[in-house]
Formats: structure tokens, C-alpha cells, sequence
């Protein structure tokens, strides 16, 4: 990639849309290309991958991952996986509606149960993008690194392990600094469910009438919460 950390042909729509998320995009001096000098965060890989162009980018970033919910669920989209001491190699490739590949590295504590703090570095290329057809109906494919934007920005499942499970997702939810607001939990016990989270501090509205379900929880404001199955 020489001295760029992204890079990508000129299109329009795609430049006002990188710009947006983010200064760190630019064009180069003959207005060919548009390129960044330093390597992406999970954020600014995502803006890229959904831009419709074909890259070329390095990532770094830090991200907090629930253990062991949200590593299984990154592991699962890789297609080669290698395991050493505090770290995970994950690879990616796929054809089916556009051509792209990824190697990544997450370092930190990967064991035990609980929100930690880990390092992410890779590298994509998407060769042929993915095109949405119908903005209003588009399921985009889910990558290794596209995956970690939506846990660490958009939406965590979580397996219900009873109390610390609600202590996490009160904690997220309760953050903030972070983005997403709905978090899903899996065959959890809702009336339990609900009332942890009233020992947390939430005022809860509940949709649901089942005992035991999957259920989402979703932030609907300042220490108000909506469950429903």
C-alpha cells in the first residue's frame, strides 16, 4: 500500500461519505484516488466497506468485547482461526456477491467471562464491494471486521448466564459513551430479567409474556429500558 494506510479509487459519493465519518480521508493531488495516512478505526473501516468502492486498508483500534458472547461470535464468521497467549488470528475470504479477504489480530485477555478491553490490527481488501440494491431491504455480509463495528457500535447477543449477564448489559446500557442502545439476550428468564434490571436502577416497560425467551433490550432513554420478546 506504500505510504497509505487506505486506499481507494476516486468516486464522489463515496469521498463526501468517508469525509463525513472522518478528516482523515482525503484525495491525492491528481484526484485519482482518496487515501489516509493513518490506519482506520473499526468505525472508519465500516463507513469504507459499505461505501461501494473497491480498498485497500490497515486497522487499529481498541474495542471492548464481552467474553465469551462476543469472541465466539467474531471467531464464527472467520475461516481460519489460530490461538496463541492473549491473542486470536482470524482470516476471512468469501465469493458469493462480491470478492474481499481480511487477516486480523485481537490481543488482550481472551478468557474468562466479562467486558474487556482488546486490541485490534488487520487488514482488508475488497476487491469487488458488495453493492446494496434496495437501500430499504439490504442485508449486508457480515466480515470479521465489520462484525467487531457492530458489537463494539451497533448490537451485542449475549447467552443469559442469570445475574452477572444483567449486570453487564445494565452496564452497557448505562454507558454513555456507547452507541448502540439494544442489546439481545438468549434464552433468558424474563421475569428475572426484569427484575434485575429494576435493582440497577432502570425503569422498565415490558412486551413480553413468555417465561423464558430471547429477548431484546433497548434503551429508549435516560434510564428507561423496553423488553420485549
Amino acid at each position: 500500500m506504500g505510504r497509505y494506510f487506505f486506499k481507494a479509487p476516486y468516486k464522489y459519493e463515496a469521498y463526501v461519505l468517508l469525509r463525513m465519518e472522518s478528516k482523515k480521508f482525503a484525495k491525492t493531488g491528481d484526484g485519482r484516488f482518496i487515501v489516509a495516512s493513518e490506519p482506520l478505526t473499526l468505525n472508519e473501516y465500516y463507513v469504507a466497506f459499505i461505501s461501494e468502492v473497491p480498498f485497500m486498508a490497515r486497522v487499529e483500534d481498541r474495542a471492548e468485547l464481552v467474553l465469551p458472547d462476543d469472541l465466539e461470535s467474531v471467531v464464527g464468521v472467520a475461516k481460519e482461526v489460530s490461538r496463541g497467549r492473549g491473542r486470536v488470528q482470524l482470516k476471512w475470504r468469501r465469493y458469493e456477491d462480491f470478492d474481499a479477504r481480511e487477516e486480523v489480530e485481537i490481543r488482550g485477555r481472551l478468557s474468562g467471562r466479562g467486558i474487556a478491553e482488546v486490541l485490534v490490527r488487520g487488514y482488508g481488501e475488497v476487491r469487488n464491494p458488495y453493492v446494496c440494491r434496495d437501500p430499504d431491504d439490504c442485508m449486508w455480509p457480515s466480515t470479521v471486521l465489520t462484525r467487531l463495528y457492530w458489537l463494539t457500535h451497533e448490537h451485542k447477543v449475549l447467552e443469559y448466564r442469570g445475574a452477572s449477564t444483567v449486570e453487564i448489559v445494565a452496564k452497557l446500557l448505562s454507558d454513555p459513551k456507547k452507541e448502540f442502545n439494544r442489546i439481545t439476550m438468549l434464552n433468558a428468564d424474563v421475569d428475572e430479567v426484569e427484575q434485575l434490571l429494576k435493582k440497577t436502577g432502570f425503569e422498565i416497560k415490558k412486551w413480553c409474556r413468555e417465561a423464558k425467551a430471547e429477548l431484546q433490550v433497548e434503551k429508549v432513554s435516560e434510564g428507561k429500558l423496553f423488553i420485549e420478546c
